[in-house]
């Protein structure tokens, strides 16, 4: 699960256009949060990764399927993105992150 969350960070960050997509498909969000990189030693911040996944999945998926469907993206780009929908559609990755965040956030309450 973590894995997928690092490609989608990966995947927008690398990219001003694919990160503008993004943007745009968060804006109608209510309480979006933005991507965050995994850390390897800060459980908090994967937390607020999984965190940011969750709230923002639909609009995550949504400017995915935006990238693929632009006649401007390189079929590489597509590919790229296509792979990382269907990792997110995933029946384990969805079930792996309701159970994950709900772990995380009982975590963090207690540490702080």
């Amino acid at each position: 699960m973590f894995d997928v969350i690092e490609n989608l960070y990966v995947f927008f960050t690398s990219s001003t256009k694919r990160f503008a997509a993004l943007q745009t498909e968060l804006q109608s969000v209510t309480n979006a949060l933005q991507l965050r990189s995994l850390s390897k030693t800060r459980w908090s911040a994967r937390a607020e990764s999984v965190q940011a996944v969750w709230t923002s999945f639909e609009a995550i998926q949504d400017a995915l399927l935006n990238i693929v469907g632009h006649s401007n993206t390189d079929n590489k780009t597509k590919g790229k993105a296509t792979g990382i929908i269907n990792q997110l559609l995933n029946f384990d990755f969805i079930v792996s992150i309701m159970f994950t965040r709900g772990i995380l956030m009982t975590l963090e309450t207690v540490v702080r």
